[in-house]
């Protein structure tokens, strides 16, 4: 009697996971200006003049720009451009421009500042799982609003049912902890701990007025992997399951097959796609996969272009959607608001990942003005 041979298994060596919410407000935007605003984010002139510090100082102090002691949350503030040009590469901002960005045009080009925050953040893994978990906290800081940013390692032979659960945990456990604190944190509750904090730093505290959606943005990419690919022409029951938990940690899944759901990113769309459903997606690049020359590198370049495209045009219609119930829109808002008018009618950078975004709007009659 011969024994069954058994598949062998794909395993992954190292994932980027990015998470962010979003918060709008027009309260640096209404008529009249706030009167002592924290951080000139509320004009052209004002915000330039804060960009061109940040700029000049990379990573300029929140407390040396304020000259105050301490801060609710934020920290050492940079261009959100900076760090590519440092390496040389164009990076996803230059790319998405079409030129090299300055403090002249971060306002009618409605670019955030990238801040880091004062905590140090930690990610438990859940039991038994033995990659690494390695996260970094920032701030996306528009002038009608910010994210709450996690930027999120995981490195280590790990399964995609592994993957799955460590999305799963990262969705709804007490999975974070602050360096040097006995409490633990959900991802909500980390979010709130943020928001509360730039409310304070950068906008009006109470005042502030700001919305926030239900969904979190998830963008995930495998980077390196050992073994069979995940075709999606021939995924196991098992790993479409986990596949579809990745999308949605929580709440129904979607009724839509994974293929509905892929835009094929290369010829051999089976092997090369990317999943879209919501505000989530998932990647897979077989033919990156292959750990020679530039590979690895372009396949993280390709993730954080496909996070922070969709980041970028879900504050543009969060923008939109809170300038159309205004009852009076100032003269500042303008050039902000036809810029993302702009930019989701026809994005700048068309990646997959923008581009199922605007779609949906379409679908959903968002796009129209």
């Amino acid at each position: 009697m011969t024994t069954p041979t058994r598949k062998r298994q794909t395993a992954l060596i190292e994932t980027r996971i990015d998470l962010a919410d979003r918060h709008t407000s027009l309260y640096h935007l209404n008529d009249p200006a706030p009167p002592g605003a924290p951080l000139p984010l509320g004009d052209e002139s004002g915000y330039a003049g804060l960009y061109g510090k940040a700029i000049k100082t990379p990573g300029i102090k929140y407390a040396a720009l304020r000259g105050v002691s301490k801060s609710a949350i934020m920290d050492g503030i940079f261009p959100v451009f900076k760090d590519s040009e440092r390496t040389g590469k164009k990076g996803y901002w230059r790319r998405y421009l079409g030129l090299i960005p300055d403090a002249e045009s971060v306002w009618p080009e409605a670019l955030p500042l990238k801040c880091k925050i004062t905590e140090r953040l930690q990610v438990t893994a859940p039991q038994a799982i033995t990659a690494k978990l390695s996260p970094i906290p920032y701030v996306l800081l528009y002038p009608f609003g910010w994210s709450a940013w996690i930027n999120l390692r995981i490195t280590g032979k790990h399964t995609i049912e592994e993957l799955s659960q460590i999305v799963m945990h990262l969705a709804t456990d007490k999975s974070f902890t602050l360096f040097g604190e006995p409490d633990a944190f959900t991802i909500g509750e980390i979010f709130d701990l943020v928001a509360a904090g730039v409310r304070t730093d950068a906008f009006g505290g109470d005042a502030t007025r700001d919305t926030e959606p239900v969904e979190t943005a998830i963008v995930t990419t495998v980077l390196a992997k050992n073994g069979p690919s995940l075709s999606l022409g021939a995924l196991s029951e098992d790993d479409d399951k986990q596949i579809r938990q990745i999308m949605r940690p929580t709440g129904p899944q979607s009724k839509h097959t994974l293929a509905e759901l892929a835009t094929p990113l290369k010829a051999e769309g089976d092997l090369n796609y990317m999943i879209i459903d919501k505000m989530s997606r998932f990647t897979w690049m077989e033919e990156r996969l292959i750990p020679e020359g530039r590979n690895h590198d372009w396949l993280n370049c390709y993730h954080n272009n496909s996070f922070l495209a969709l980041v970028q045009a879900w504050h543009f219609e969060g923008l939109r959607a809170a300038a159309a119930k205004a009852p009076n829109k100032s003269a500042r808002l303008e050039p902000l608001l036809e810029t993302a008018e702009e930019c989701l009618d026809k994005p700048r950078f068309p990646n997959a990942s923008v581009l199922g975004f605007t779609k949906k709007l379409l679908a959903d009659g968002g796009s129209k003005k």
